[in-house]
């Protein structure tokens, strides 16, 4: 089966719908806020926990997941400096950029932060919590 855009795809019973789409990637966003940008689609068919059916999302279906997204926190791909070390890498979740500097301290040279590609794996917290 091919993946195209608006397609709904399940991450274990998760439903998700394709929101962008290449010769060879696929981005897809999930019902519950997550997401995915850029990942290999035979990363999708090699992959037991995800589930490509065939239907398409309704008219409006894929707005509601991305103003999901907006209400969670986000997972941070970052490289910092600390303690004379000269480049660590790290991944942290933050209500944005300026929470992970807040997060990290005085002590800790932030060097590059990015939005991660896959905020799959990340704990569902909402933004301004904990």
């Amino acid at each position: 089966m091919e993946l195209t855009i608006f397609q709904i795809v399940y991450y274990g019973s998760t439903k998700g719908i394709v929101s962008d789409i290449t010769d060879e990637t696929v981005s897809i966003h999930l019902e519950d806020g997550r997401y995915v940008i850029g990942v290999m689609k035979m990363n999708i068919f090699n992959n037991d926990a995800w589930t490509v059916m065939p239907e398409k999302a309704v008219f409006g279906e894929l707005g509601d997941y991305l103003k999901k997204a907006e209400t969670i926190k986000n997972l941070y791909s970052i490289e910092y400096s600390k303690e004379g070390r000269a480049r660590c890498f790290d991944t942290i979740l933050a209500d944005s950029t300026k929470d992970v500097e807040y997060l990290l301290g005085s002590t800790v040279k932030l060097l590059d932060i990015r939005l991660s590609r896959s905020q799959i794996l990340k704990p569902l917290i909402a933004k301004g919590t904990l």
